[in-house]
C-alpha cells in the first residue's frame, strides 16, 4: 500500500496526460464518457484505502470492457475537496457506433458503474456521470472539443509552480496551456494514471512521437476548429 502524499499534478503528469489524450484521439479510440467517484461516500472510508479501491474498480472496469469486446482505455486524476472529499475523475473510451441506440454500451455502462465501485453503499451521489447542462441527461462526449473541455477541468489540480523558461522568461505550464489551476488538496498516493494501452510503452510500440516541447503540448491541448456539427446527447 502506498503511503506517500501528493499535492498536485506534476509537470511529468501533465506530459503523460496530454500524450495519452492525444494518442487516444489519434488511434480513434477517444474518451467519450466522464464521471466522478466520491470515495468518501463508500463504506468505512479511510484515505489510505484509495489505491486499493481504485485498483479494484479498474479491474472490474477492465473485465466489463473485455466482456463487451471493446478497448480498455481510461485516464484518471485524483482530487480532494471540501464537498466530495477524496474523489477520482475518470475518462473512459466507449465506441461511438450506435451510441444513441436503446441498447448502447454507453447507457449500459452508466447503469452498471455503481456495482463496480468497491464499498458502494447505494448512495446515489457516489458515482456522478457528467450530464448535459440543458437536458440533464448523461452525456456522451462526441466531439474533440467536448473531450478537451472535460480534460481541462480534470487537470485543474496541476502544479501552479511547474514552469519552463522561454526567451529568458519563466512561463507557468498552467498559463501556457490555458488551465486555471486551483488547490485540490493533498491526496495519499498518485494524482493521475492512464491505462497501459495508452501509456508510454504502448505509444512507443506504435511509433508515436512523444510530445514533450511546450509548443507541441500546447497544440495538442488546443481546441479544434468547429465543424458546425450539432452536439448529440444520449437519452
Amino acid at each position: 500500500m502506498t503511503n506517500y502524499v501528493t499535492d498536485c499534478i506534476s509537470r511529468h503528469g501533465i506530459v503523460q496526460l496530454i500524450n495519452a489524450f492525444d494518442f487516444s484521439e489519434h488511434i480513434n479510440q477517444p474518451f467519450a464518457i466522464f464521471f466522478v467517484i466520491a470515495w468518501n461516500k463508500t463504506e468505512d472510508w479511510k484515505p489510505e484505502l484509495l489505491l486499493a479501491r481504485q485498483e479494484a474498480f479498474i479491474r472490474k472496469l477492465r473485465a466489463w470492457c473485455e466482456r463487451e469486446g471493446i478497448p480498455f482505455n481510461y485516464l484518471y486524476t485524483v482530487e480532494y475537496g471540501e464537498k466530495l472529499g477524496t474523489h477520482s475523475n475518470f475518462a473512459v473510451h466507449i465506441p461511438q457506433k450506435d451510441y444513441n441506440n436503446k441498447l448502447t454500451l454507453f447507457r449500459k455502462l452508466v447503469s452498471e458503474l455503481d456495482a463496480m465501485v468497491p464499498g458502494h453503499t447505494g448512495n446515489p451521489c457516489t458515482v456522478e456521470v457528467v450530464h448535459d447542462k440543458w437536458t440533464k441527461l448523461p452525456k456522451f462526449f462526441r466531439t474533440a472539443n467536448q473531450r478537451l473541455g472535460a480534460l481541462r477541468y480534470f487537470m485543474k489540480g496541476i502544479d501552479p509552480d511547474a514552469s519552463f523558461n522561454e526567451g529568458g522568461k519563466r512561463i507557468r505550464w498552467c498559463d501556457h496551456l490555458g488551465i486555471k489551476a486551483s488547490n485540490q488538496g493533498a491526496v495519499i498516493g498518485p494524482r493521475h494514471s492512464v491505462s497501459h494501452s495508452l501509456g508510454p510503452v504502448s505509444r512507443y510500440a506504435t511509433g508515436w512521437q512523444e510530445l514533450t516541447a511546450p509548443a507541441e503540448l500546447q497544440r495538442a491541448f488546443a481546441y479544434r476548429p468547429k465543424r458546425h456539427q450539432p452536439e448529440q446527447v444520449a437519452a
